[in-house]
């Protein structure tokens, strides 16, 4: 059942001068039951895109086209968020007030739902807090990072949502919290009945964890997919050189590290055509004039490239 739809999805910022087109014609569909990774380089899009889907925009941001629907509804995110959407936030450093106890935040992150003590300290043990009784009586600055997170996590699963948004949920964690963090959504993948939107920039993430891939672009979806056609037979010439940028994939070390030539383009002056064409090997005369066509591959691979074979 298709749980979240984004069709056409167009946000600007407006900062005085000219637009910055953060979201430019998106559409994406979450499934329930499933998790959807949304990866790409920094100023991609990533994060207006979650904020957008948890309500959450600045009030410099504009939608200007496009639609957002939740159980084939309007998507009215403001009032569903705490009740049907919930979002994990990037830092966990600075997502809890820091002079109240982690206990007093999660009863009121449950308020709506007139949680108790007892499920707050549940949830606490269902992200693997240990000795979550002492720990619900602890202050933000006595937990490590990685409970932090956890911490984040439990505050959202307490509204038992049907959304669960995380934004760079490994970000800034070393690297054995970070194969807890991914163990513990892997739980959650297999208990939670809803969907989770997982949006990061580590491939190695979406790998371990996703079922789906949308690969961002300057403010456009220029690929999506099934996770292992993605990862084995990428088509977008962007999400190809991501790839072989990953670490995982350098097969020795010594020599230069591979790169992607050229930088993200301004968002508020975009290149005539296509937007990846000024880095693109593939380009073509047509890419720079024309730009990008959408096309549809085997087993619901979806790019955005007149030349993607």
């Amino acid at each position: 059942m298709t749980l979240l739809s984004v069709e056409h999805l167009s946000i600007d910022y407006l900062t005085g001068g000219a637009p910055i087109h953060a979201l430019r014609d998106v559409s994406i569909k979450a499934e329930a039951g499933e998790i959807l990774g949304i990866v790409g380089e920094s100023g991609c899009g990533k994060s207006t895109l979650s904020l957008a889907l948890a309500g959450l925009l600045p009030a410099a941001a504009r939608q200007v086209g496009g639609a957002l629907r939740f159980r084939d509804a309007p998507l009215d995110a403001a009032r569903l968020r705490g009740r049907e959407v919930a979002m994990v936030f990037q830092d966990p450093m600075t997502a809890f007030n820091p002079v109240l106890t982690i206990g007093r935040q999660l009863m009121d992150f449950g308020a709506r739902r007139g949680v108790s003590r007892a499920r707050a300290v549940e949830m606490l043990a269902l992200t693997g807090i240990p000795s979550p009784e002492e720990r619900f009586s602890a202050y933000p600055h006595e937990l490590s990072g990685g409970m932090r997170q956890r911490v984040g996590l439990a505050a959202a699963l307490m509204v038992e949502p049907s959304l669960l948004i995380a934004d760079e949920p490994t970000t800034a964690l070393d690297v054995t919290t970070e194969a807890q963090i991914i163990a513990l959504f892997r739980d959650l993948r297999r208990d939670f009945g809803g969907a989770i939107i997982i949006v990061t920039h580590h491939l190695g993430v979406v790998a371990e964890l996703c079922d789906r891939v949308v690969v961002m672009y300057a403010g456009e979806a220029v690929e999506e997919g099934p996770v292992d056609q993605i990862f084995h037979a990428p088509k977008h010439p962007y999400t190809r050189a991501l790839l072989a940028c990953d670490p995982a994939r350098i097969a020795k070390s010594g020599g230069a590290l591979p790169v992607i030539e050229g930088r993200v383009p301004s968002l508020a002056a975009l290149p005539p055509g296509c937007s990846f064409a000024p880095r693109c090997p593939r380009k073509t005369d047509a890419c720079e004039t024309l730009g990008a066509e959408r096309r549809v591959f085997a087993g619901g691979q979806s790019v955005f490239c007149r030349e993607a074979t």
